[in-house]
């Protein structure tokens, strides 16, 4: 019996007690809508094409029609895994740079280490110790799994300390409010993993706020979010509609042939 996350490539996977289950981003992405990702698809392929020299341009043109189309669809799918990647690099970065171990920096991550050193920052305004990062976590009883980036605790507030779930994001707009979904499924989570493999109920952490850190290069901005039953019962529901709608299709039959009554 165990609660397992395997890495393959830039992606990964979960399994509980050997039977691989959802993913909590992904129920989120096959369960919400992506109104928001359309003109943001659209926004990748022209700011492409009208950045592309001549010379590229034309050797588009020369893969002929369906192939060229074929390309610049993959556009937003490429740049979504980058983004993904930029993510993971910035988190790896500011768990060193937290423990203080020393990093190199290759020429290309110069803009990610500055994204870095705003977590750090971070940590430092809001007197932050911290006490998990990057566990996995996962539900038998709703069947998904995850990994959450931190939990600490805050006592640079008034009131303090408090017990928080932190969520690094890397982006430029403010937070979706499918981020609130994300963090409820996994501070109600049956339980996360520890180092050794041993699963320690998520009910004894005892969180009591979660926040999202918008990381930048120059700063970052601390949103707090909701993750209270009621947004946990939202998130269940969206994992349902997820689930149910991957053969949607089957609900619509094919066209009905009538056979007219012969005549009296």
């Amino acid at each position: 019996m165990s609660i397992v996350r395997k890495n393959h490539g830039t992606g990964h996977s979960y399994y509980i007690d050997g039977k691989k289950v959802d993913g909590v981003t992904t129920l989120l992405s096959e369960g919400t809508p992506s109104g928001g990702l359309v003109p943001w698809a659209a926004a990748c392929v022209a700011e492409r094409v009208a950045d592309m020299a001549i010379e590229e341009l034309d050797q588009l043109y020369d893969l002929g029609r369906d192939a060229m189309i074929a390309d610049l669809k993959r556009t937003y799918i490429t740049k979504r895994q980058k983004l993904a990647v930029r993510g993971t690099k910035v988190h790896a970065l500011a768990e060193k740079l937290i423990r203080g171990e020393p990093v190199a920096v290759e020429d290309e991550d110069e803009v990610l280490y500055g994204h870095a050193l705003s977590a750090v920052k971070f940590m430092d305004d809001w007197r932050v110790t911290p006490l998990l990062s990057e566990q996995p976590i996962g539900s038998r009883a709703w069947a998904y799994g995850g990994t959450f980036d931190l939990i600490g605790d805050i006592s640079g507030l008034v009131g303090a300390p408090r017990r928080a779930l932190i969520d690094y994001k890397t982006g430029l707009r403010k937070p979706h409010w499918r981020t609130a979904l994300q963090l409820a499924a996994y501070r109600w989570a049956d339980c996360y993993v520890a180092g050794d493999g041993t699963e320690i109920p998520m009910s004894e952490v005892g969180i009591e706020d979660t926040y999202v850190v918008q990381l930048r290069d120059d700063g970052y901005d601390c949103y707090p979010v909701d993750t209270g039953p009621n947004v946990y019962a939202a998130f269940l529901h969206v994992a349902y509609v997820a689930r149910e709608t991957r053969t949607a299709d089957a609900w619509i039959g094919e066209p009905t042939v009538i056979e007219k009554a012969a005549a009296a």
